[in-house]
């Protein structure tokens, strides 16, 4: 048919709408490829995990989502690491099974909790002998929320504190056996960590902390989009 002298035919618009059709199911395509291939990171290597508590102020806020690093990761003292509860078989008074900590002594390391020598202290230290060294130090821990560690018989179930004036030696103090951690709370005069519950096991852990993800506008959108499709619990 002559439409103004210009010949139009149905048979010329199909390679456009093929060509339309093609490019639509490619962005499909690419898109659920992008969603299948970060829940298999989030299965098996990354996860966002949500924090509810204080036990690790200032350094993680609740309410903050953090990165966590699940696998192919090794422990350091000073690392934050996520334990899970249900793993090591112990209880949880708030029904949480995922708790995020610091890894304060590893394996072959001695530690002990002292009181103060001052009259009707609740303060008290933690001396830490790591592997291979001679002498009892406390550890240099700028992280902590309180400068002053107080005694509270809620936390301390695990562990004796021993007298104001104690040296700790071989003999009173606490070794750190193979593959296992003593994990504390940034905020100690909370914190339900292994003071209440004892050593934790390494491959009782859920993973490793990378960041915290409200810092990162583009992860946590990509994470909480995921995390809608592959829930996690709170830690």
């Amino acid at each position: 048919m002559d439409y103004g002298g210009e010949n139009f035919t149905e048979g010329a618009l199909m390679p456009q709408k093929r060509r339309g059709a093609e490019v639509a199911m490619s962005i499909l395509v690419n898109l659920l490829l992008v969603i299948l291939a970060g829940l298999i990171v989030m299965y098996f290597l990354l996860s966002p995990i949500p924090v509810s508590g204080t036990s690790m102020l200032n350094t993680i806020e609740s309410g903050e989502n953090v990165l966590v690093l699940k696998s192919f990761y090794s422990v350091e003292r000073g690392d934050i690491v996520i334990v899970d509860l249900e793993k090591a078989d112990r209880r949880s008074d708030d029904g949480v099974d995922l708790i995020i900590k610091r890894a304060v002594a590893l394996e072959g390391d001695r530690f002990a909790f002292i009181y103060r020598p001052e009259p009707q202290s609740a303060k008290l230290d933690l001396w830490l002998k790591r592997a291979g060294e001679t002498e009892f130090q406390k550890p240099d821990e700028p992280y902590t929320l309180d400068a002053d560690m107080l005694y509270s018989s809620r936390i301390f179930v695990a562990f004796q504190v021993l007298p104001p004036g104690t040296t700790p030696d071989d003999q009173n103090s606490t070794l750190v056996g193979a593959g296992q951690l003593l994990a504390l709370g940034d905020n100690r005069n909370i914190s339900l960590d292994s003071r209440f519950h004892g050593l934790f096991d390494l491959k009782d852990l859920h993973g490793k902390f990378l960041m915290i993800l409200d810092d990162n506008a583009f992860l946590n959108a990509f994470f909480n989009f995921m995390y809608t499709i592959k829930p996690q619990g709170g830690a």
